[in-house]
């Protein structure tokens, strides 16, 4: 007999290999990067106010180039059991260039049966200080999560960023992929996940898979509502 654990589980494996055999297929294009994301982030906070702080490195050209760093402090407030309101700052460094990024989303959180459904919907604006322009973007998301069993969750995630500026207007990203969390105790997490990655460079789409790891250290959870999984 198939239990519900093991049916989420090979939901979970499914996607994986889903996403994984469909960029096998476009590997072949020159229009594609094999590219890696290495972040850690720290959470604290208490009652109704969820703080972390992320620092995060980027790869591309088959992860063997710098592609940027960046360092991102956010706030969340729990509004209810469903909603957030995130006000965010982020600190991008690349190899000619340094953005600030202001950003402000909300989040709207929903439970179906034994899945998470997190929706989460943020405006940002990008400084670029080097070269003395900003320009918009909306973006939106969508993650799906499953608590599996004690040590691990399930997620999938999708999402668009639509941006606007002088020169440009559309969408400009679109990624998705599966994940998976695994926890070792109440204070450390690992997240592991694949994007499919496909972005506008404003003259031609450009492919990526990209393998995301993020270690995950929880400094409190004494909060009032229980912040996404």
């Amino acid at each position: 007999m198939v239990t519900s654990y093991n049916k989420s589980w090979m939901l979970v494996c499914l996607l994986f290999l889903t996403s994984s055999s469909f960029a096998q297929e476009i590997n072949n294009d020159n229009n594609w990067d094999n590219q890696l994301h290495l972040a850690s982030k720290a959470t604290w906070g208490s009652y109704r106010w969820k703080y972390s702080g992320e620092l995060q490195l980027r790869l591309e050209d088959n992860m063997q180039s710098f592609q940027k760093v960046y360092t991102e402090g956010v706030a969340r407030f729990l509004y209810s059991e469903s909603i957030e309101f995130i006000p965010d700052f982020r600190i991008t460094l690349e190899p000619d260039e340094t953005v600030f990024r202001p950003g402000l989303g909300l989040l709207y959180k929903l439970y179906i049966n034994d899945f998470q459904f997190v929706n989460l919907l943020k405006w940002q604006i990008d400084i670029h200080l080097n070269e003395g322009y900003s320009d918009n973007a909306l973006r939106y998301v969508l993650s799906i999560n499953k608590q599996l069993n004690d040590k691990l969750i399930g997620t999938f995630l999708a999402g668009a960023l639509y941006r606007w500026s002088d020169d440009f207007q559309g969408v400009e990203l679109i990624r998705t992929g599966p994940g998976l969390s695994y926890i070792f105790n109440r204070k450390y997490s690992l997240f592991i996940n694949y994007y499919l990655n496909v972005e506008n460079n404003h003259q031609d789409w450009e492919w990526s898979g990209i393998p995301f790891i993020q270690l995950i250290i929880n400094l409190d959870k004494n909060y009032k509502f229980l912040p996404e999984k």
